[in-house]
């Protein structure tokens, strides 16, 4: 009998239980497995966008390549100056990371403790909200979507105990394409701060929703005493997914704990000024829109007609 490695003796015996998230096959794995173009290749499965990548974004990245050997500005300022100006907060109020996915891990460690509850819906966003939980030695509580997809407030409510410290809500929801009015978000804001818990609103895919719909709302309503975080991403509407860029904004205080247990150097400057660059492109952001709901709305329409039941209201660009 071979002897266990060190490895398997102190391994976190709950990443065991974690089945991990299988993310969309890349184009060209797709066109090589079939023999095809991958000029061909519709890929559909990761909502990239379908526009590319901003011109001013490419541009800038390109002019940038030349500074990769020096390291970044750790603080972003740069970038948090312009994304204040985008989401109408202070730069203090702003954290970046590569990915939002990335500062939902670091929110979980800044805001709870081993043994935690961290409460979100299920489905949404296959199974990262889990993995990222129980990696971190918390307990995840998920709370089913109602048959059409809808939220249960009342049942998420009932979900919240003291143990409780982090609640995801995706808005829209990924993959449901749902988005959790802003009525039934302050319900969830009031009942997490009871139990002395945060909600984080992670809107990856806010852009293509209605206007008005996001939980940035709140902030302009009441303050730096809310108990909400909201993270969005640049990997959809901004076509910059392999860039690995996103932001995080929330309470000046939290956002200062935020900072303090992300990597100093952990988004680089060509994310940093493809960022920015993104952020000025407004003639791409605009047409990446227009596609995709002129898109989502034939898809849902024609589907519809084939006798397929679908979704209300879809607010995502899927």
């Amino acid at each position: 009998m071979s002897k266990k490695s060190v490895f398997e003796e102190i391994v976190n015996p709950q990443l065991k239980k974690i089945v991990p998230y299988l993310p969309g096959p890349m184009t060209k794995d797709i066109a090589a497995k079939y023999e095809m173009d991958p000029a061909r290749v519709i890929k559909l499965s990761s909502n990239e966008n379908p526009l590319g990548v901003p011109p001013l974004a490419k541009a800038r990245i390109i002019e940038m390549a030349g500074e990769a050997s020096l390291y970044p500005d750790a603080e972003a300022r740069e970038l948090r100056g312009a994304l204040a100006q985008y989401v109408n907060m202070r730069p203090e109020n702003i954290v970046v990371g590569p990915g939002s996915s990335s500062l939902m891990m670091h929110i979980i460690e800044v805001f709870s403790l081993p043994g935690d509850e961290v409460v979100f819906t299920s489905p949404a966003f296959g199974s990262f909200y889990e993995e990222i939980t129980l990696a971190r030695g918390r307990t995840p509580v998920k709370v089913s979507l109602e048959e059409n997809f809808d939220l249960d407030v009342v049942k998420l409510k009932k979900a919240l105990t003291q143990r409780s410290r982090v609640v995801f809500i995706t808005r829209p929801n990924n993959p449901t394409s749902k988005l959790v009015p802003l009525k039934d978000l302050k319900e969830i804001l009031q009942a997490a701060e009871a139990v002395k818990a945060i909600v984080v609103s992670d809107e990856a895919y806010v852009e293509f929703a209605d206007p008005h719909t996001s939980a940035l709302e709140f902030f302009y309503e009441m303050g730096e005493g809310i108990n909400l975080l909201v993270t969005r991403t640049f990997s959809k509407a901004f076509g910059l997914a392999d860039v690995r860029l996103g932001y995080c904004v929330g309470p000046a205080h939290a956002i200062a704990y935020l900072s303090k247990a992300k990597p100093k150097w952990g988004t680089g400057m060509l994310a940093q000024s493809a960022g920015v660059a993104a952020l000025k492109d407004k003639e791409h952001l605009q047409r990446t829109l227009e596609v995709v709901r002129k898109g989502r709305e034939y898809l849902h329409r024609e589907l519809g007609r084939l006798g397929l039941k679908m979704v209300d209201a879809p607010q995502g660009n899927y």
